[in-house]
């Protein structure tokens, strides 16, 4: 009677261990690469002791391999299920951890490198957002009129910059090149100013891309101003000879 105590405690004591160290997890994703802001279509496959599907929650980490970005997630086992890690997460390779109480599981997936944006011309306002999951380092040609420019933009991911168009006041044709291809072709877009220019106005940056400008300079462009050295010498002159004649004036009267 003893014994057979003793054996049913070990049973009811050793039984779970068995059934714990029995559960099975692994992972798998349909693809093996995947755009940025593409879904991430995982299952997590969970066994018991028996190999018989355990359907319950399971733990997901998502994990750059610079281990800068950590994304966590719980979903159900046994099943396909698609999981948004958003638009701008890092190129690369990419881990994903599966926790089921002890049990645990990784499996590896790429998230391939974007550089693109979006270009887009609102009023004189020409807005450059970066919508890639990596810097955005590009020339691109701006055409005012007949006036060409070739610009260096340089976007981390998510941001954007503002440039005001500017020219003497007219209507204008504006077009922005990309790499050989048509981002933007308005015609008749009004613009005003002195010179034909393009002017920074985000707030980080305040000189602008066509020969150092900033739109608190864009003023000094008028004749007046361009002109004011000259006037400046000019009044010099006429001082000059006012007070040349002025002397010659009292030397007569001295003699």
């Amino acid at each position: 009677m003893k014994k057979s105590l003793t054996i049913a405690l070990l049973f009811i004591l050793v039984l779970p261990l068995v059934l714990a160290q029995g559960e099975k997890i692994s992972i798998e994703t349909s693809l093996e690469k995947y755009g940025p802001g593409e879904k991430i279509n995982v299952k997590v496959s969970l066994l018991d002791f028996a190999n018989k599907p355990l359907n319950n929650q399971v733990n997901l980490v998502f994990e750059d391999a610079k281990k800068i970005t950590k994304i966590e997630k719980i979903i159900s086992s046994n099943q396909f299920i698609d999981i948004d890690l958003g638009d701008n997460i890092p190129p690369g390779d990419w881990t994903i951890t599966a926790t089921y109480q002890e049990a645990k599981a990784t499996a590896q997936f790429i998230i391939e490198e974007s550089e693109t944006a979006t270009f887009e011309l609102n009023g004189d306002k020409l807005i450059i957002t970066n919508t890639g999951n990596t810097r955005f380092v590009e020339d691109i040609k701006i055409i005012i009129g007949n006036t060409a420019s070739d610009k260096n933009i340089d976007l981390n991911v998510g941001k954007s910059l503002t440039f005001r168009l500017i020219a003497p006041d007219g209507n204008y044709d504006i077009k922005i090149i990309r790499n050989g291809d048509t981002e933007i072709s308005r015609s008749n877009v009004a613009l005003t100013g002195n010179v034909i220019g393009i002017l920074d106005e985000s707030t980080s940056r305040q000189s602008g891309i066509t020969g150092g400008l900033r739109p608190d300079e864009e003023s000094n462009f008028s004749p007046l101003k361009n002109n004011l050295f000259v006037y400046v010498f000019v009044l010099a002159v006429l001082g000059a000879m006012i007070l040349l004649a002025i002397e010659r004036r009292y030397k007569k009267k001295a003699k």
